[in-house]
């Protein structure tokens, strides 16, 4: 195993999040949804009525007001029909399907909660799948310095999915919200028909629904981020503590290979390799990015084999986005051993220097010499 494998390992061994730490979250994050929603409905199970209208007569007012339901004698007639035990109670429960006679409560609620399960299927699905594509990538690249850069149409396929599903989601909301205003907000007491304002409507419901989309909005969102950054989670304080200085020089090395261009490969491989198995076997084993059929050191060997007889197809990830050249690293490295080259070659200069200097001291010193003497002579 050579430098930059051990030690990228190494490395990612400390980084990449295990199975067990993606299926907590994934439940807590499941329950928290489930939670939400429980809370949500649960405020629609029983119907308050804060305002009444009057018909003008017995006191009452044209104008909405709680004075009208008391005047009217809503809370009795509540008694009478629903039950409340309470001739002062306003009051009264409604299952979350409606009462007889309600068509379209229970149909609204059904859909709402098949959109419900496809998120939350939508949502384990893309959260695995990203766990799996990231964790594949990064290894790749730890063995082969080769990194599979782009998107999977499935990927942004299910994205889009997820978030028109949301959107539908939180639409039914509104519809759930408005149909049961509607349906429930008129009321035959004493021979009137008594329009009813409740507690939770419409205006007091958008501001709970707009929570829950920019929430529920924020899944969507967090997968296009993730998709387009597989390196995002590497923290670069925990690589240099883990990297050493011969595998740093060697990221001018990395090379990036199209996804498209890769997936050609992997089918063209596997349906070669693993022409007597099986059509299923052969689907598993190519989509390395759906399922862990295929091993990394096997992909590995598929695309350093190609990267040999094709180079072309593979760019450098270090590049000057002006020249189109390799940088940084490797000419980091270059410039200092060029720059020590130059002190050391302007040190010997210097010496030379030197030394000339003093043997030419040293000349004339020793022609001076005869002449001081012949003068002592004389």
């Amino acid at each position: 195993m050579d430098q930059f494998k051990f030690d990228f390992n190494n490395y990612l061994k400390t980084v990449q999040p295990t199975i067990v730490r993606i299926i907590v979250i994934g439940i807590i994050t499941l329950g928290f949804m489930v939670f939400m929603e429980v809370g949500f409905y649960q405020e629609f199970t029983t119907m308050t009525i804060v305002e009444c209208s009057g018909n003008g007569k017995n006191g009452t007012t044209d104008s909405m007001s709680l004075d009208n339901c008391f005047i009217e004698g809503v809370p009795e007639c509540l008694n009478e029909y629903f039950h409340t035990d309470s001739k002062y109670s306003l009051n009264f429960p409604v299952s979350l399907f409606g009462l007889q006679g309600d068509q379209y409560s229970g149909l609204i609620l059904l859909i709402s909660f098949i959109c419900f399960l496809l998120e939350v299927i939508l949502y384990l699905t893309l959260d695995y799948l990203l766990y799996l594509k990231r964790k594949r990538i990064q290894n790749i690249l730890a063995t082969s310095k080769i990194f599979i850069e782009g998107e999977k149409k499935h990927e942004v396929r299910l994205t889009i999915f997820l978030f028109v599903n949301i959107l539908v989601f939180m639409g039914l909301k509104f519809v759930w919200v408005y149909w049961r205003n509607h349906q429930y907000g008129d009321m035959p007491c004493n021979g009137l028909n008594v329009h009813l304002l409740f507690g939770t409507n419409m205006v007091s419901s958008i501001s709970l629904i707009v929570q829950f989309f920019l929430t529920y909005v924020f899944f969507p969102l967090m997968y296009f981020i993730a998709y387009v950054n597989l390196l995002s989670d590497l923290d670069f304080k925990n690589m240099m503590s883990h990297l050493s200085y011969t595998t740093v020089k060697q990221f001018k090395n990395i090379t990036i290979f199209d996804i498209f261009k890769y997936q050609d490969l992997i089918d063209h491989v596997i349906n070669e390799k693993y022409q007597d198995r099986s059509v299923f076997v052969r689907f598993v084993k190519s989509h390395t990015f759906t399922f862990n059929q295929t091993s990394d050191d096997e992909i590995c060997e598929i695309l350093l084999q190609h990267k040999a007889l094709n180079p072309h197809e593979f760019k450098p990830m270090l590049y000057s986005a002006n020249e189109g050249v390799d940088i940084s690293i490797n000419n980091i490295d270059d410039g200092r051993s060029d720059l020590f080259d130059n002190n050391n070659n302007n040190n010997n200069n210097n010496s030379n220097s030197n030394n000339n200097n003093n043997n030419n001291f040293i000349s004339q010193r020793q022609q001076q010499e005869p002449n001081e003497k012949t003068k002592l002579l004389n």
